[in-house]
């Protein structure tokens, strides 16, 4: 997927836990938004969804970026893609939703020490890598049906 600049894994308390930046995304990330600034974000979004009677924020358009977020009720893991400021959320949400169960289905419920945990992380990215180029591969195809 060409217009994702980013995935973020956050915490229940805001951590960032991991991000993953496509390749040749690594410039524009840097440029975008900070890891220190993203969970802020987050929370501060989330909180006015709460307000104004959402469950859940799932969208942001910010500066040349879209976000998407998704969070997993019963972990608080929030799972985010930037991508570009185009991305609609209906093409997006699948692909955060098979992110979560990804991340979820590796790590929920289970303590590693610093190794394990670099080990999974390694192993996470080469799924999530497989993930992105299969959902790549499912739009030109839809692209296609489409025709």
């Amino acid at each position: 997927m060409t217009d994702i600049q980013a995935i973020y894994i956050i915490d229940k308390e805001g951590t960032l836990l991991y991000t993953y930046i496509p390749e040749g995304q690594e410039h524009q990330e840097s440029q975008e938004t900070p890891d220190n600034l993203l969970s802020g974000f987050i929370n501060t979004f989330q909180s006015l969804a709460l307000e104004f009677g959402d469950e859940e924020m799932k969208e942001a358009k910010i500066g040349e970026a879209s976000y998407f977020f998704t969070k997993d009720k019963l972990s608080g893991i929030s799972i985010v893609i930037m991508s570009e400021l185009e991305s609609k959320l209906k093409r997006i949400h699948p692909l955060l939703v098979k992110i979560k169960n990804l991340f979820i289905t590796t790590f929920f419920g289970n303590v590693y020490n610093e190794e394990a945990k670099k080990y999974l992380f390694e192993s996470f990215e080469i799924s999530l890598e497989k993930l992105l180029k299969e959902s790549s591969d499912e739009k030109v195809l839809d692209f296609f049906k489409g025709l």
